[in-house]
């Protein structure tokens, strides 16, 4: 039996949301939608160190299944930096996970088994993709910001 590393499987949601398919996110769901594509991220660059409830409420992903709900948010850095992504949530409501991604595919991923998610990397100057994702059903909320160092 395979196991499908989370790389692997950020990578295949990548390539859905290259394709532009409703991954189950559908509109209306949170104040940052459309965002189920990296071809309609909302754009975070503005707001470094600043939490999604401070700008327009919290996040929301609503799982509906395979195919899953993906939220996309744009970075970009005029300057290599090191870079924290940090995602805040209940795990007993939802696991979710998140995954930073270049044009290339998969940067880094965090998925654990605990309450909340973080990512600290160094980057090249370049636009980035922050990757949100649950693979369970029903309606969770979360909050994100990003902060260079």
């Amino acid at each position: 039996m395979s196991t499908i590393r989370p790389a692997t499987l950020a990578g295949c949601m990548l390539l859905l949301a290259s394709l532009g398919c409703d991954n189950g996110g559908g509109s209306g769901d949170d104040a940052y939608e459309e965002n189920d594509t990296t071809a309609t991220a909302y754009d975070l660059s503005a707001y470094e160190d600043t939490w999604l409830t401070e700008i327009a409420g919290p996040g929301i992903l609503v799982g509906t299944g395979a195919p899953i709900d993906l939220d996309y948010y744009l970075i970009s850095l005029g300057s290599g930096s090191n870079v924290v992504i940090e995602c805040t949530f209940t795990h007993a409501v939802s696991d979710i996970n998140i995954s930073l991604l270049d044009s290339w595919g998969v940067v880094a991923t965090a998925q654990t088994m605990t309450d909340d998610e973080s990512i600290d990397i160094y980057l090249s100057s370049g636009d980035y993709y922050i990757e949100i994702w649950n693979l369970e059903d029903g309606t969770a909320q979360y909050d994100l910001r990003w902060y260079t160092y």
